[in-house]
This record gives C-alpha cells, sequence and structure tokens, in this order.
C-alpha cells in the first residue's frame, strides 16, 4: 500500500510543485507494531482479505505490473532501509532515492525477489541508474551506526505521532498543527490541507 500511496502522492506533486512536497522517511515496521501494540497483521483471515484488496488497489491506483503475494513474507526489512537512508541522508543523488524505492517495490511484490539480500538491492540500485560506485559506497555507510540511529529516529518519531502501521503520513504546515494519516485511500481527506483538490488517483487526466 505504500507503493500505492507513493505513486498516486507523486502524481498530484508533480502537478502542484507549488502546494506541498514530499519527503520520504523510511522507519522499522515491527517496533511500529509493537509499541502500538497491533496485532491485526497477525490474522489469517485479514491477511487473506488484505492481499485481495492490494491487488484491487494496485489496479485502482495505476500499478498493473501484476501485485502478488510473495513466497517469502514478510521480510526483514533492515537492509534495504538502511540503504535508502544512506541515500537520503548523502544528499547527493536525492533524485534516486524514489527510483530504488520503486524498483525495490516492483523486485518484491511483482517478481518475487527477497530485496533483503544484498545482491538484490545491488540490482535494484543498478536498475535505478547508480553507478557501481555509489552502490557500493552507499552500501558501505549502510552498516554505520549513524544511519542505524536515523532510522531508529525516524520510527521514534512515526511511533510519537501515533503511527500503527504503513504507510503513515504526516502533514506540515507552518504555523499550524501537523495532521497524520494512515493508508493509502485518504487523499480525500488530505489534500484540501494543502490546498489541493483530490479528483482520483490520476489528476493530469482531470479537467478541473
Amino acid at each position: 500500500f505504500s507503493w500505492i500511496g507513493y505513486e498516486i502522492l507523486s502524481r498530484y506533486a508533480e502537478k502542484y510543485p507549488n502546494k506541498f512536497k514530499i519527503v520520504l522517511k523510511n522507519c522499522s515496521i515491527q517496533p511500529i507494531f509493537a509499541a502500538s501494540k497491533n496485532t491485526s497483521h497477525t490474522s489469517r483471515n485479514k491477511q487473506k482479505y488484505r492481499f485481495l484488496d492490494l491487488q484491487r488497489s494496485a489496479k485502482w491506483g495505476g500499478i498493473h505490473t501484476g501485485i502478488n503475494l510473495p513466497s517469502t513474507f514478510p521480510i526483514d526489512p533492515t537492509l534495504p532501509n538502511r540503504v535508502l537512508v544512506a541515500m537520503s541522508q548523502s544528499g547527493e543523488r536525492p533524485d534516486k532515492v524514489p527510483s530504488v524505492s520503486r524498483e525495490l517495490w516492483r523486485m518484491y511484490w511483482c517478481d518475487d525477489i527477497i530485496i533483503s539480500k544484498t545482491e538484490n538491492i545491488e540490482k535494484a540500485m543498478a536498475n535505478a541508474g547508480l553507478t557501481d560506485q555509489e552502490i557500493a559506497r552507499y552500501l558501505s555507510q549502510a552498516q554505520t551506526e549513524g544511519v542505524a540511529t536515523i532510522l531508529k529516529e525516524n520510527t521514534n518519531v512515526a511511533i510519537e505521532t501515533g503511527s500503527f502501521g504503513h504507510p503513515w503520513l504526516i502533514v506540515k504546515r507552518e504555523g499550524k498543527k501537523d495532521e497524520v494519516f494512515f493508508g493509502s485511500d485518504r487523499y480525500h481527506v488530505l489534500f484540501p490541507l494543502v490546498d489541493v483538490t483530490w479528483v482520483g488517483p490520476f489528476p493530469n487526466n482531470s479537467k478541473l
């Protein structure tokens, strides 16, 4: 759902660049589940429905590459999360953070590739256009205590603001209280906060 939500959000950000910008913050999901005492993800019936809903939502949101339940689920997302944090913190290739994120999402949810493995993360970064030198540098930085600390801090912010899962969105506006949203289907409530009209998942197709 984070992938679907991001794709929709990015379409609006591209159309309305003066209204808002997206800041991606990777978090660790297991501490969020533990802190919020969220055990709904362990329900067999809910998991079965969740994946059905995921496929429907992907089609609605314009991801037509065939989202499926991975053969290995869940996986440990620590390394890919740390790599993305390292890329975000470097400031050298911020444009590549969304690209690598999309590759990782696609590999896991469409191609059934275990993205917790180093070689598969390398492949995702290469597919996104990073050089061998950049790939090696970010993988190295991902092992540092500094990156681990930032990932923990991001997770703590999510917990402190009430998160119980992903995607968790925080709308920040100068002089106003932060607003939080869960899920990829709350944009009709979220966008008016930044003076943007919700017209469905494809704003460029709207005549408004």
